[in-house]
């Protein structure tokens, strides 16, 4: 029988609607783990919920899941509708959604493109079309479930309320995984101070932040948890164009770190991933010749793929790193060694 890492283990990992998010959501679902999927993207958190379903290793019971130390984290009573979206067909499409090279990012502007050196592509426009947040759950086989809840990380009531949908539905989280965040590179003396700079500090820091804490309020309860915060090469050697996209990086890094040593005393592991050049749909638009610059730079000589990423979570998630916190994991190919 198949070793699943995660059984009877509950995750979120947000903006995992795309790209790297949506391979850690599916690599966690194979080993055992009820997922919740957030993204700002409807139609893409039920896609992801959809490939979920197919798969044949979940072995969760939802209705069996240990509820014993479980803690509601707010007082919002105001949580949107729960409902069952096998049978829906009408799935809105939100145009203001693509990924980050490095994450599952919030939107499809294409302006500011700069690819010298860059490992990521356009940048982004947050206004989301959709003010409603959504809840729904996509039902799997074994009495199973992977939910998706849409919400935007900045926005700290929004995060609240997601918190509490999943407690409502499971009584816990064990694993929460930070992979959402916004791309929109420019030089310095270009930027827009809100919409480069301020708006990515949002999204990429404090959501991240927001999500910690209110982890941090259930996992404490429990005296457990995993806390992955997925950070970038960027974070760690800077790049030509992402003075804002660095520094957001660079403190999830520092975040990461500092947590760690106040989470230890009640067996919260936290640790960070730093992913270098990974091939997603964002990657594509790159011209060819920057990004055979980008290759040759690359000992191994190739991009990563989602799942680098996504195995390198799972081990984290796993009880296989239980003696590990506070660490940063580069996987780059070796594009940066220190």
């Amino acid at each position: 029988m198949e070793n699943l890492k995660l059984k009877n283990k509950v995750s979120l990992i947000t903006g995992a609607g795309r790209g790297i998010g949506r391979e850690i959501a599916i690599e966690f679902a194979k080993n055992g783990s009820v997922v919740f999927i957030n993204d700002i993207n409807e139609k893409d958190a039920v896609e992801t919920c959809k490939i979920i379903s197919s798969l044949q290793s979940k072995e969760f019971d939802i209705n069996n899941t240990d509820k014993t130390n479980s803690t509601s984290i707010s007082n919002n009573t105001n949580n949107a509708n729960d409902a069952n979206i096998a049978n829906n067909t009408n799935i809105a499409n939100n145009a203001n959604h693509s990924i980050d090279v490095n994450n599952a990012n919030y939107s499809n502007n294409a302006n500011d493109n700069n690819y010298s050196n860059n490992n990521n592509a356009n940048s982004t426009n947050n206004n989301n079309n959709n003010n409603n947040d959504y809840n729904c759950n996509y039902n799997i086989k074994n009495n199973s479930s992977c939910f998706y809840y849409i919400a935007d990380v900045s926005n700290l009531t929004k995060v609240k309320d997601m918190f509490e949908f999943i407690i409502k539905k499971t009584g816990k989280l064990d694993i929460l995984v930070n992979n959402a965040a916004i791309l929109r590179d420019k030089t310095i003396h270009n930027m827009d101070i809100n919409y480069h700079w301020e708006e990515v500090l949002k999204v990429n820091l404090s959501g991240v932040f927001y999500c910690c804490r209110e982890a941090m309020m259930i996992m404490r309860q429990n005296n457990y948890g995993k806390i992955i915060n997925i950070a970038s090469v960027i974070g760690l050697c800077g790049n030509f164009g992402q003075t804002a996209y660095g520094a957001s990086k660079a403190g999830v890094i520092g975040l990461t770190k500092s947590l760690a040593y106040e989470a230890a005393a009640r067996n919260i592991n936290v640790n960070a991933i730093a992913p270098g050049f990974i091939e997603t749909e964002m990657i594509k638009d790159i011209p060819d010749n920057i990004k055979e610059n980008i290759i040759n730079r690359i000992p191994l000589k190739r991009l990563g793929k989602p799942k680098d990423i996504a195995k390198m979570a799972l081990f984290l998630a796993s009880s296989d790193a239980d003696y590990i916190t506070g660490q940063v994991f580069s996987v780059n190919g070796g594009y940066f060694m220190y």
